[in-house]
């Protein structure tokens, strides 16, 4: 996400039906993550919290996964 200027900026989340996404705090798939399965429409990443920290502006990096 860096790389293309996202990473650290990212507020809101929108995943379709059929989709779900596993969103990190740090690059490489590392640290507090939070997991959302669509459909879901995340208007602010603040209103998600894991130990306390909320993830608005916290995104590096995200894992993409087709649901069945």
């Amino acid at each position: 996400m860096h790389s293309k200027k996202f990473g650290d900026i990212t507020s809101s989340a929108c995943v379709p039906k059929g989709w779900a996404i596993r969103i990190y705090e740090n690059r490489n798939l590392k640290g507090n993550s939070v997991f959302l399965e669509g459909p879901a429409k995340i208007v602010n990443l603040r209103d998600h919290k894991v130990k306390g920290k909320h993830f608005d502006n916290r995104v590096s990096s995200i894992n993409v996964v087709r649901r069945r």
